[in-house]
């Protein structure tokens, strides 16, 4: 018995279990249907929630390009009459006629003249000619009744008018009585654009039929009414359009269906607002509700939409619900791929943000007028803005492109391309220093076709560009200072030639004043034209330097003696020499030729006399950060700075200032080769050079040479070259392959007392000194010779006369007698061209030294 219940508790309990089951089971269906049911209503309703926000704004898009092109209807009669000086009433109707019949939406086209009060009579006389009868210029008075306009400034009648009704006619009626027209004119005249009135007159007081009116002001004589906006003076009146916003509204709406959401549109522009166009509305509970503010003729519009959102058919919840757990799971698994959709969308867009944002080189987009739209932090870096906030929105004709023109000429060259590949152009940073940079990227078009604006890369290329130029700048110096060296030597040869011979005629001829001054001037030519050939190789750096310890403040007080002439008397010269200045290791006469050049600038820039100013001062500099090279650590250096008061150079001339043969003067003062020259001495003397200039400022060049650890030599004493014999002695071998030079220099030592043997080459001097048998105490050979050079014709003839004393004579730059090992050797060097002088004094001092 026992077990016999016991089985059957068995038994209930579980067909308890199984009810349990089964209720569990029910009871979750019917909660997983119930938010099936739900979840899909909720569906429903955010799925016509977004259909009736997209209807809605294409409506407003309709809406806003229908009133586009009625406004630009009335700016087309605008153009008209801005084109024409005269219009009359027949070429008025024949233009506006057209418009009328192409838009019904223009109900009215009328020409407003400005009327000053003075012309009043004249115009209302011009009137009555052309009518045939009087128009005088009215206003609306009492009850409603035009009344002859009372005394105003000025007066915009209605002078001619097409109509699309049968409504009485508006002539000669003064719209600048009405407040709101005239406020509307007022704004319309100010900024040059199409301007409607600030209330709508509505037929019978309903929004259907409402008229709007748009003023749009005409200015005479010019192409454009809107290249003359704000000019008062020029204004020749106004184009007035009436506009029908409900036959706007229909049409906007027309291919777009009759079923969309109902739509109230209104004036906000001030306070109450005033009713355009009213449809029915739906209103209460599951209505949604879209507004959207638009400016039409510099007014506020606001459109509002409302439509059901109920979800219909109403059946889809019902159906959802009694799907039960199928629909129940098919939601679950849409929901989870939505999710995981989702996340993938997210981490992407946070996967390329992170590309953008953290790219090394400038990326932004840019719409087609030219605005910034969206910029990444690397861009800011390169432009100098401290955020991507500071730089969005600036346009990139105005505030980016130091060329305005040259994104206008990448639009015109875009043609059928899509892509900017590689494209150099030069931006404006925001301090305004310019920068260069490499434009790469692609055309965004819109669906239709249209360019919408420009996705580009930006590579940051002023570094480079400035190396570049750089080595342009190196190269253009080393190619001319080629051509200095290749013409120097022979130039050099007939510059001795000239200037030998005519200091051998000045002495024969010294009773002849006349024939003394025309050698005079030739021998002026010749030293002018040296003077250039040394211009040439100076500022190529290629000229033989003989760099000595000197003391600055000497050659300066030196150089100042020949430049109070030189510069006239209204330029004053002031010297502020330090007492205790370093001593520095270069060309005395360079130095004074870099001082000369300077001082004749100066005294170029200031035509009208002032003041130039010689400052010298020690400095000690770090050499990081500083000027000057070498180790680390502080450098001593010797500071020349020359300033005027003259009209200084702006910053184009000031980069090319140290450019070969650029300059500023006409081609009778200048050869563009001073401050090039300046600069080649400097340099090649181991000193830097800048300078510091502005419009109106003066400019100061500013040189540093280093300290030199030696001391100056001491003058020589007086009388010392007096002392000298007038005459020489000893026998000389001279070998130059210069037939002129050779017999100028042969007679001139000659002349001077000493034994002269001559050979043209190498060779033919071994065989004159073999065939001599006696001692020669004066080796006189050219450097550069065919067969045998002279370094190598010295080493043979010291073999043979090991007592020999040796003197180069050379007209090649520094280049050419350190290729042959001539300024290594510490050998003496006399340069091409040489005077008579020079010549016998070189050659005695060597002679006198063994």
């Amino acid at each position: 018995m026992k077990d016999r219940v016991s089985r059957a508790a068995r038994r209930a309990f579980r067909g308890r279990s199984f009810s349990l089951r089964v209720s569990f089971l029910v009871v979750a269906g019917t909660i997983l249907s119930l938010a099936a049911f739900l979840w899909v209503r909720r569906l429903l309703l955010d799925t016509r929630e977004v259909e009736f926000a997209r209807q809605a704004e294409r409506r407003c898009q309709a809406l806003e390009r229908e009133i586009r092109i009625a406004l630009e209807a009335i700016r087309s009669l605008g153009h008209f009459y801005s084109a024409s000086r005269e219009v009359t009433r027949e070429e008025f109707t024949r233009f506006a006629r057209p418009v009328l019949t192409a838009d019904p939406a223009i109900t009215e086209l009328s020409w407003l003249p400005r009327v000053p009060a003075r012309d009043r009579a004249r115009y209302e006389a011009s009137v009555r000619r052309e009518e045939g009868g009087g128009v005088p210029i009215a206003e609306v008075g009492p009850g409603g009744r035009r009344v002859a306009a009372g005394p105003r400034p000025e007066y915009f009648p209605v002078h001619y008018e097409v109509r699309g009704s049968t409504a009485p006619p508006h002539l000669g009626l003064d719209l600048g009585a009405n407040e709101a027209a005239r406020l509307a004119m007022e704004r319309a005249r100010r900024t040059g654009l199409p301007t409607g009135a600030s209330r709508c007159p509505c037929t019978g007081g309903s929004p259907r039929g409402c008229t709007f009116l748009v003023f749009l002001p005409v200015y005479r004589g010019a192409g454009s009414s809107y290249s003359l906006r704000g000019k008062a003076d020029e204004l020749a009146g106004f184009v007035l359009g009436h506009l029908r916003v409900d036959l706007i509204r229909r049409r906007a709406f027309h291919l777009l269906g009759s079923n969309g959401p109902s739509l109230r549109l209104l004036d906000v522009t001030g306070e109450p607002a005033v009713m355009l166009a009213a449809a029915d509305s739906a209103s209460g509970p599951g209505v949604g509700r879209y507004d959207r503010e638009m400016t039409v003729a510099g007014r506020r519009w606001r459109a509002v939409f409302t439509a059901p959102l109920t979800p219909r058919p109403p059946w889809q919840p019902w159906a959802a619900m009694g799907g039960g757990l199928l629909l129940t799971g098919l939601g679950v698994v849409l929901l989870l791929n939505q999710r995981r959709v989702a996340r993938a969308v997210v981490r992407s867009a946070e996967l390329h943000r992170s590309l953008v944002q953290n790219a090394t080189y400038g990326i932004y987009r840019s719409d087609l007028a030219g605005r910034f739209l969206e910029v990444n932090p690397a861009l800011a870096r390169i432009l100098g803005y401290d955020s991507v906030e500071e730089l969005r929105g600036r346009e990139l004709e105005k505030d980016i492109y130091v060329r305005p023109q040259d994104r206008r000429k990448i639009l015109g060259g875009l043609g059928g391309t899509e892509e900017v590949r590689g494209l150099e152009v030069d931006w404006r940073r925001k301090d305004g220093r310019p920068t260069r940079v490499r434009l790469s990227g692609r055309v965004m078009r819109k669906p239709d076709g249209t360019i919408e604006g420009f996705e580009m890369i930006v590579e940051d290329v002023a570094e480079r560009a400035r190396l570049e130029e750089q080595l342009r700048r190196a190269q253009k110096l080393e190619a001319i200072g080629r051509l200095a060296g290749g013409v120097a030597h022979d130039f050099n040869n007939l510059l001795t030639i000239v200037l030998g011979q005519c200091d051998v005629l000045l002495r024969r001829f010294a009773g002849d004043p006349l024939l003394r001054e025309k050698v005079e001037e030739i021998r002026k030519a010749s030293a002018r034209a040296a003077s250039l050939t040394r211009q040439l190789l100076a500022f190529s750096r290629r000229q033989v330097l003989k760099p000595e310890v000197i003391d600055l403040n000497t050659v300066l007080r030196e150089t100042g003696r020949l430049l109070r002439p030189l510069i006239g008397e209204d330029v004053e010269l002031v010297e502020d020499l330090a007492p205790d200045l370093w001593p520095i290791r270069a060309d005395a006469g360079q130095i004074a030729q870099v001082v000369m050049n300077v001082a004749v600038n100066a005294r170029d820039a200031m035509p009208s006399g002032g003041r130039l100013l010689f400052r010298t001062s020690n400095v000690e500099r770090e050499v990081e950060g500083g000027w000057g090279t070498g180790s680390p650590g502080s450098r001593k250096l010797v500071r020349l700075e020359i300033s005027d008061e003259g009209e200084g150079m702006d910053a184009e001339t000031l980069r090319r200032a140290f450019d070969p043969f650029f300059t500023t003067k006409d081609r009778a003062r200048g050869t563009g080769l001073g401050l090039a020259t300046v600069y080649g001495i400097v340099t090649q003397s181991g000193g830097e050079v800048r300078l510091d200039s502005a419009p109106g400022r003066g400019t100061t060049v500013d040189i540093l040479f280093p300290r030199a650890e030696e001391r100056p030599p001491d003058p020589a004493p007086a009388g010392a070259e007096s002392a000298r014999g007038p005459r020489g002695s000893g026998t000389i071998l001279l070998v130059e392959d210069e037939e002129g030079v050779r017999a100028l220099a042969e007679e001139i030592l000659t002349a001077a007392g000493y034994r002269v043997f001559v050979a043209a080459a190498g060779r033919e001097a071994l065989e004159v000194c073999a065939g001599h048998g006696g001692t020669i105490d004066l080796l006189l050979t050219d450097v550069v010779m065919p067969g045998l050079s002279g370094r190598e014709l010295a080493r043979r003839i010291r073999a043979a006369h090991p007592g020999v004393r040796l003197l180069y004579i050379s007209g090649y730059t520094d280049a050419e007698l350190h290729r042959h090992g001539v300024l290594e050797g510490g050998f003496s060097l006399l340069e091409k061209p040489f005077t008579p002088e020079e010549l016998e004094r070189r050659v005695r001092e060597i002679l006198e030294e063994g």
